[in-house]
């Protein structure tokens, strides 16, 4: 009864039996385990190369200090709306960057401009950094 109040998110469900005559358990620690779509929620190892990742995590912690379970709830919550929102799809984010440095270069070519060379040296150290989450996600 003492574990069932510390715990009172946590299910057990019995699993089929496959190949003896024991059932596997599976002990769920919140009845929420995937997100609105049916996929589970899966952590980005590069939205930590975000400077604002560590703020969003913090206060989305903060909320709400009732149970470990509802605090990581609203750090998924809030790493969803910051993937959608802030972060985005890198694969998209690296082909956009390539497009305007590849437009950047072929003006390049034709035509001296200290403001193209500007734009291009801050877009590719971007680029990099896209690259970096590239290869974080991978």
């Amino acid at each position: 009864m003492n574990w069932r109040l510390q715990f009172p998110e946590a299910t057990i469900e019995h699993l089929v039996c496959r190949q003896s005559d024991h059932n596997p358990i599976l002990l769920r620690c919140c009845n929420v385990v995937s997100t609105r779509d049916g996929r589970p929620f899966r952590f980005q190892v590069a939205w930590c190369t975000h400077e604002d990742y560590p703020t969003i995590v913090k206060n989305a912690w903060k909320k709400d200090q009732g149970s470990i379970s509802t605090a990581l709830r609203n750090v998924k919550d809030e790493s969803l709306v910051f993937n959608r929102e802030t972060f985005g799809n890198i694969f998209k984010r690296k082909r956009e960057y390539e497009a305007r440095l590849h437009g950047i270069q072929r003006s390049l070519e034709h035509v001296d401009s200290a403001s193209l060379l500007i734009l291009q040296r801050k877009l590719l150290q971007e680029y990099e950094n896209i690259l970096f989450q590239e290869k974080t996600l991978w």
